[in-house]
């Protein structure tokens, strides 16, 4: 590590197509990254604290001899530049930029792609390299943090980029597609916190007779059968299993009213399907387009009251890079 050396990382935020919610009990999920990048710039110093300039928090100075101290939403950073510092020995600090294209809250993994932004840099910096396995690992502190009882699939794909069939517990199996997912993604405007919604789904669930298994059984096959299609270039197949994606997750509770209101807005304005994308209850809602739709759905989802945003796949995952520092 060289102090006159400055570390820099992208990674990109992620949209889940198919399977939030049913994959924290083991079931698949379908997601992929998008072209929405967090990019998180670090410049060591020798003093013992963590200088955070960021376009969410402002400017925060952190003592590491002080981390109660942290406002809560920052506790997540602080805690993995921490242990990353110790870990490799140094007694010193940085200071950090963050700039995120995804907002926060909104279903899009935002909070993922700063951690995985965070780990990759830092190890370029103590190790020269970046290791995506230590990335993912490493990142899950953030998440746990942040979301009590994560999947791990946000992180994951933060770090490896493309398109995934992702389960607990097992290698995700990377999609062949060959083409650009084309999507618009309506924000709502609506933050919510992602643990209160997995709390309030896994309650609903519970009301179930069998427990909810048929539920999560048949949140697994729409996964499944999704990926195939993707994988064949079928977006109209694909488009309706979002949408009965849509219906199960508005009947378990976690949708909200202007989320189905944007929903149906795409839909009505010409997109293959749409559902609601990540925890629910606001944040954001997914449109699978086609070339010749998507500006007529962009215009839908504005006029029905919700933020749009053009995004496509990322083949790529999180780069890391060093630069001399002026």
């Amino acid at each position: 590590m060289l102090e006159n050396k400055i570390y820099r990382a992208v990674a990109p935020a992620k949209v889940i197509l198919a399977g939030e919610h049913s994959v924290v009990y083991g079931r698949y999920a379908l997601a992929s990254a998008i072209d929405l990048f967090t990019e998180v710039t670090i410049k060591p110093i020798p003093q013992n604290r963590f200088l955070v300039i960021s376009d969410r928090f402002g400017t925060i100075c952190v003592n590491r001899d002080y981390p109660e101290d942290v406002p809560g939403e920052l506790k997540p950073i602080i805690t993995i530049l921490s242990e990353l510092f110790t870990e490799a020995g140094n007694n010193g600090g940085c200071e950090i930029s963050i700039s995120a294209q995804a907002p926060p809250a909104s279903g899009l993994g935002s909070s993922a792609s700063v951690f995985v932004a965070v780990v990759a840099a830092s190890l370029l910096m103590f190790k020269g390299y970046v290791d995506l396995d230590e990335v993912v690992q490493k990142s899950m502190l953030g998440e746990r943090i942040a979301h009590a009882n994560p999947s791990g699939v946000d992180v994951w794909i933060s770090a490896n980029g493309g398109s995934f069939l992702y389960r607990r517990g097992e290698t995700p199996k990377r999609l062949s597609i060959s083409y650009d997912l084309p999507v618009i993604i309506g924000l709502t405007g609506i933050s919510r916190k992602t643990a209160a919604m997995v709390e309030l789904f896994g309650k609903n669930l519970s009301r179930h007779i069998d427990g909810g298994k048929r539920i999560l059984d048949l949140m697994n096959d729409i996964a499944l059968r999704e990926a195939v299609m993707l994988e064949k270039g079928d977006l109209q197949g694909a488009g309706e299993l979002m949408i009965l994606n849509h219906f199960i997750l508005t009947e378990m509770g976690v949708s909200h009213d202007v989320l189905n209101r944007l929903v149906w807005a795409s839909i009505e304005a010409g997109s293959y399907g749409a559902k609601l994308t990540g925890a629910g209850g606001g944040g954001a809602m997914l449109s699978l387009c086609g070339a010749t739709d998507i500006d007529l759905v962009e215009m839908a989802i504005k006029r029905a009251g919700g933020n749009p945003l053009k995004a496509k796949s990322s083949k790529e995952g999180v780069k890391a890079w060093e630069e001399a520092s002026q």
